[in-house]
């Protein structure tokens, strides 16, 4: 169990663990060409790299990684509570990197009163978990439909879904700005379930997962 799960962990870590360093970097352009620049507007809106980042690591954990774990001897089962214990910790890690890099950049720079959503996103990580679990979670599931062999109808509804998917950030961002607190909060919350829900859609579809060995 451990070994699978750190298996699929290590890509991910290294990716965050890539993002933070180019996030050193746009301090430093920014400290020599100014906050107005284009590095500085970049360095404001970088917690939602984290986002689209995270989804990937999950779409390639279910769609490729745990494939291979198969090759190596994983049980499907232990693969399945694996999956649901990466879910969590992606998300919970990702949030730790994002909130670390909101707080430097608020420190640094006191740029919250630019767009409040990168506040919430990088300030506040609990209102974004929501979010990051629907990201991780529909994109665990995405990694275990077949997209090669399915039918042109289906294709499409997974497009559209995933046009759906990646919008939820603007959706995220006018509700806050637009509606009460507690519809926010109720927001984020429905978010939640339904990452928890294609989570655990992705771990039942792992019970009929193929050995991939190359």
């Amino acid at each position: 169990m451990k070994q699978a799960l750190w298996f699929l962990c290590k890509p991910a870590l290294a990716m965050l663990g890539t993002l933070a360093a180019v996030y050193g970097g746009l301090l430093v352009l920014t400290a020599l060409f100014g906050y107005n620049s284009l590095f500085g507007t970049y360095l404001v809106g970088y917690g939602m790299v984290f986002y689209i980042i995270a989804a990937v690591c999950a779409a390639q954990a279910t769609g490729s990684y745990c494939h291979l774990a198969l090759g190596f001897g994983v049980t499907r089962r232990t693969l399945q509570r694996a999956v649901v214990l990466y879910c969590l910790a992606l998300c919970g890690v990702t949030q730790i990197f994002n909130a670390a890099v909101g707080a430097v950049t608020q420190h640094l720079l006191l740029v919250w009163d630019k767009p409040q959503v990168m506040y919430l996103l990088s300030g506040q990580p609990l209102y974004g978990l929501g979010l990051m679990l629907l990201f991780c979670g529909a994109m665990l599931w995405g990694g275990t439909v077949d997209f090669s062999t399915a039918s042109i109808p289906k294709r499409v509804l997974l497009i559209v879904g995933m046009i759906l998917l990646y919008g939820q950030m603007a959706v995220f961002m006018l509700i806050n700005q637009f509606l009460g607190d507690g519809i926010f909060r109720a927001y984020c919350a429905v978010l939640a379930v339904l990452g928890l829900g294609f989570t655990a859609l992705a771990a039942h579809r792992l019970r009929h997962l193929a050995v991939n060995q190359t």
